[in-house]
């Protein structure tokens, strides 16, 4: 367990010194290239690229439109409500509001191998022009909640 926790921490403060370098690089008048096309996703109100969540908790997204150079724009007027899917539909449930701008991702305790495997993906048309935006997750587990026995022979 101290080495899971060792190694949660140490990707947190990879994720942490990334996120200050780009933070730098933006300051500096640098860009980086969206990683989604014309449509992002905010989780309690940040705009995220990707994400590594534990396994026993739910994770709201939203979406966010944005321009060519991934600051936000004015919501746009979808010709009917973006379509929201799992690439692999064997880690969760995905539940989408009516409106199609939000969506809930309940894992169903399957844990990815590599950042990727699981993507949450959305699409949408806005006066016939396509959108499309995904956010990779990385699923690992959660606080422990109960004692297993393990035995050897």
């Amino acid at each position: 367990m101290l080495i899971l926790s060792l190694v949660v921490f140490m990707q947190s403060a990879i994720i942490l010194l990334l996120s200050a370098a780009l933070l730098f690089l933006r300051k500096r008048g640098h860009r980086h290239k969206p990683a989604v096309g014309g449509l992002a996703f905010l989780v309690a109100g940040v705009r995220v690229t990707k994400m590594q969540i534990v396994d026993d908790k739910p994770l709201n997204l939203t979406l966010v439109e944005t321009d060519k150079f991934d600051n936000p724009v004015a919501q746009l007027a979808f010709d009917a409500p973006p379509t929201w899917v799992m690439n692999d539909p064997s880690y969760g449930d995905l539940v989408v509001a009516a409106d199609g701008l939000s969506a809930a991702f309940n894992s169903n305790g399957k844990l990815t191998v590599a950042e990727g495997d699981a993507k949450v993906q959305v699409s949408a048309v806005v006066g016939g022009q396509p959108f499309a935006g995904e956010l990779p997750l990385m699923i690992v587990p959660g606080a422990a909640a109960k004692l297993s026995i393990k035995g050897v022979q």
